[in-house]
């Protein structure tokens, strides 16, 4: 795929993103490999647009809070 970046670069990933907690990500393998790394203990959840943004930041901190040590 070649990703051209402008105005269209939304509409061009759509198609590859899901809700946090609804894809494919293997949790408890990342989980494990972000436990060995510097900054280790931050936690950053990216939210690029959503039709209830407060809602879907609650539902990335819960699942972030599942495999994680996160507060």
């Amino acid at each position: 795929m070649e990703l051209t970046i402008d105005e269209t670069v939304f509409a061009q990933q759509q198609s590859y993103m899901t809700e946090l907690g609804t894809g494919i990500v293997d949790w408890a393998g990342w989980s494990e490999a972000m436990a060995r790394t510097p900054g280790a203990e931050t936690v950053l959840i990216e939210l690029d647009e959503a039709a209830d943004p407060v809602a879907a930041l609650r539902a990335g901190k819960a699942v972030a809070q599942q495999w994680t040590s996160a507060p």
